[in-house]
Order: structure tokens, then C-alpha cells, then sequence
């Protein structure tokens, strides 16, 4: 009752001193103990009774561990406006994963990185998806969701472990000879390399996340299985491996093969197939008596220097036809020992390709012998096979 009087009585103060202009706003929180901002002015904490312009005023409230409110009011000259706000209490999240460092979304949206905590949630829920890279032998990344519900006022906490929810199992795979595998899980794109030694009695043994893989491995040809991986299981595999037939030799495949083109280029070392040069001699004999018959003035004027030119013209004639038969006798010559000489270079070639004949039919005979022995070996191998056998 006092406290109605005295509010009243502030009231009716207030209403003199300002009539006319400012009205009132009482304003209070549940809980109470909110900060006041009004128009992104602070104005102290509810509950309080405050002055206002006439108009509309944005008034915020904060406190801690509950959601901010934001409300429009509308403020009349001469009248008490009484606003009371319920806060939204908020709640806390915590999320922990094994292997840490995995990526969190909330509602689809990236958070960072685990261990992860956030506050000041409105409660309500919410879908948590935690995404995690795991190494050997699993070599993936792998997705959970969870749909959590946050309370106000708590943490609520979300513990994941990737390795519990993904179980593993056990290959045992066995081959007659030492090979290489390729196994591909088929719900993923999962791949992993898996090799049999003689070292370790052709047997390899190693973990997989539980599914269906195919098996792939090549000899003759690529080869195919299929085959699950249980929890509770050993899967043993026997894949056999045909060996490989040997190739036959070629004749180019043989040492010391040439091609006839290489061996005759680097065998046959022809002479030029050309006429020599005739001496210079014939050329000024020939000039000599041309000229000395022009200077005569013919043999009615110098006789004497006229036969003596014709006839050194006449010698001229003769020396060139000598040494003319000369060099086509040289050229013929040349031509004869070329030829038989590429005959020789030719022959030679036949007598190297005989002998590597003989020996490459020699290697290609043990080559039968020995892939007579591989297709025997091979027809007597098993079929794959699959086996399940409780751990």
C-alpha cells in the first residue's frame, strides 16, 4: 500500500513538472535485473520507471543466460506505459569426438573443430553433424548426426566416438604366389593395396571397416571376388595367381640384331662412281694450236706456224680421247668393286640373321618347354575361395 502511494505520488510530480510533454514507461523483467537500453542508450536496470519522449522507442534487454529481447513501444504525453518482458533463458552445448579435431555443424552450419563449447543457445533442438577422418585402417572420412535438445539454464553434453560406431573386422587373404590386391569397398570409394610375401608364408592379414569389397588382382588376365567383412567374423580368402607365360623371342628382339638398312649403312663404304678430271695439259695444247692457226693468218701467210698449230691441236684431240678412255676405264672399275662389295656387305647381313635364326629358335624351344610347365601348374590351381569363421 506504501508502495503504491509513493509511486503514485512520483507519478503525479512527474506529471506536473513535465505536462504536456514526456510520458512514462514502467518497465519490468522476469527476471528482473536486466540492463536497459533504450533507442542504444543505457538506461540503468528492470525494474525502472522511466521518462520518455512522446513516439515510438526501441527498448533491449540483456542478461546473462538468457536470450536478448527486443521490443517497439509507443510512448503517449501524460501516460504511464507498463511493460513487463519475460527473458528466454538460454542453455549450453559441450560436444567431445574420438578422434578429436573432427568438424562440428549445427543446423548445417560449420561450428569448428572438436572439443567444441557453446553458450548462450535458446533451448530447443537442434541437429548435430560431426565429421571425422580416421586413419589406418580405415583411411576415410566418416559422418554422424545426432538430433540433441538444449535446456535452459544446462550444458547439455554430447559425447561421440567415431571408432564405436564403426566397427572392423578381419581379412585373412592367402595366394600361391606372391602378388598384389586391390581392395575397394563398395558402399564408399575406399581403396587399399594388400600384398602377399613369401616372407610371410603367402598369407596377409588386416583390418576393414565391416562391408562388402571387391577383390582385384591380374595375372593372365584381371581378376575378380567379392566378399563381406563382418565384426564378429574372419573372412579368409584364397585368390589364386596363374603364372605368367613366357614371351617368345622375335628375331628383333635377339643381341647383336640389326636392321639391314643399320648393318649395310654401317658395312658398305662405297667409292665415288665418278669420271676423274683430264689434265690441263690437253687444254692448253688444244687453246695453244687454236690460237698459234688464228695468228698464221692461215698457211698461204706462215706455213710453218700453221702445220706446227694444227698439229698441236690434232695432239690436243688425240690426248683427250686417251684419257678419256682412261677415266670410263677407272669408273667401271669403281662401279665393279662397289657392287661387290655391296654384294659382300649383303651376304654378310644373311649370315648374321642365320645365325641369330638358330639361336632364337634355341631360346623359343626351352620357352615351349617352360610354358608347357606353367599351363600344367596353372590348370591345377583351385577356384577362389571364401570363408567365414567366427573370431
Amino acid at each position: 500500500m506504501k508502495k503504491t502511494l509513493c509511486f503514485s505520488i512520483l507519478i503525479l510530480f512527474a506529471s506536473i513538472y513535465s505536462f504536456g510533454q514526456n510520458g512514462f514507461i514502467d518497465l519490468k523483467s522476469e527476471p528482473k535485473g536486466a540492463t536497459i537500453f533504450i533507442d542504444q542508450k543505457l538506461k540503468g536496470q528492470t525494474p525502472a520507471i522511466l521518462e520518455l519522449s512522446p513516439g515510438k522507442h526501441k527498448i533491449k534487454l540483456e542478461l546473462d543466460g538468457y536470450e536478448t529481447s527486443t521490443t517497439n513501444v509507443e510512448i503517449v504525453s501524460d501516460l504511464v506505459l507498463n511493460e513487463t518482458i519475460r527473458l528466454r533463458a538460454l542453455g549450453k552445448l559441450s560436444i567431445t569426438t574420438n578422434p578429436q579435431n573432427s568438424n562440428i555443424y549445427i543446423d548445417g552450419e560449420y561450428k569448428g573443430k572438436a572439443p567444441g563449447k557453446f553458450e548462450n543457445l535458446t533451448n530447443g533442438d537442434y541437429e548435430i553433424t560431426l565429421k571425422a577422418y580416421l586413419d589406418d585402417p580405415y583411411f576415410e572420412e566418416f559422418e554422424i548426426s545426432k538430433r540433441i535438445t538444449v535446456s535452459p539454464k544446462k550444458t547439455t553434453k554430447l559425447d561421440i566416438n567415431f571408432y564405436d560406431q564403426f566397427k572392423l573386422g578381419n581379412l585373412s587373404l592367402k595366394s600361391n604366389i606372391s602378388n598384389t590386391f586391390n581392395v575397394s569397398r563398395i558402399e564408399n570409394n575406399y581403396k587399399k593395396a594388400i600384398q602377399t610375401k613369401d616372407s610371410e608364408n603367402l598369407i596377409s592379414t588386416t583390418q576393414l571397416l565391416t562391408g562388402t569389397y571387391n577383390l582385384q588382382w591380374t595375372d593372365t588376365k584381371t581378376n575378380t571376388t567379392q566378399f563381406d567383412i563382418f565384426d564378429d567374423k574372419i573372412t579368409s580368402v584364397f585368390a589364386p595367381v596363374k603364372k605368367i607365360y613366357k614371351k617368345e623371342y622375335n628375331l628383333s628382339d635377339m643381341p647383336n640384331y640389326q636392321s639391314k638398312d643399320n648393318y649395310v649403312s654401317s658395312n658398305y663404304k662405297p667409292r665415288p662412281e665418278r669420271k676423274g678430271k683430264k689434265g690441263s695439259a690437253v687444254y692448253y695444247l688444244s687453246g695453244g694450236g687454236l690460237g698459234g692457226m688464228i695468228i698464221s693468218g692461215g698457211p698461204e701467210k706462215n706455213k710453218g706456224l700453221f702445220i706446227a698449230s694444227a698439229a698441236s691441236l690434232a695432239a690436243s684431240f688425240i690426248w683427250y680421247f686417251i684419257e678419256d678412255g682412261r677415266a670410263n676405264k677407272k669408273l667401271k672399275s669403281t662401279i665393279k668393286n662397289n657392287s661387290e662389295q655391296r654384294k659382300r656387305v649383303n651376304d654378310d647381313y644373311e649370315v648374321l640373321l642365320n645365325q641369330l635364326r638358330i639361336e632364337r629358335d634355341k631360346k623359343n624351344k626351352r620357352i615351349e618347354e617352360e610354358n608347357k610347365k606353367i599351363k600344367e601348374y596353372n590348370n591345377s590351381l583351385p577356384s577362389v575361395e571364401v570363408k567365414y569363421e567366427s573370431k
